[in-house]
């Protein structure tokens, strides 16, 4: 606010309204001059605060959530009694115990 108050001639920095993205907030920017105005308010205020690690990274580096997909045949009981099997028979997976159903 200072900014645009400061320089009421311009050039303005302009942004869409933020979004989640797999729990990131995408903001998009019209310009390399907001662009640079993001960045530069960014650093400010993760410097500001003590053990605050704010950065901005392009939208398609925010990392997917891992997922596994896998197909079985009908079965009686689908459900945790399936998946506690599937961890038995699994242990060298890493990071097995975490898995949980997303669908059935």
């Amino acid at each position: 606010m200072d900014y645009v108050i400061d320089n009421p001639e311009g050039p303005h920095p302009e942004f869409d309204p933020s979004e989640p993205l797999r729990g990131y907030r995408v903001i998009k920017y019209a310009d390399q001059f907001s662009l640079d105005f993001l960045a530069g308010c960014v650093a400010k205020i993760s410097d500001a605060f003590e053990g605050l690690n704010l950065k901005l990274i392009p939208a398609k580096y925010i990392p997917r959530r891992r997922r596994a997909r896998i197909w079985l045949p009908q079965i009686a009981e689908p459900g945790e009694k399936l998946l506690r099997c599937i961890k038995l028979h699994n242990k060298i997976i890493p990071a097995i115990d975490e898995w949980e159903f997303i669908k059935v």
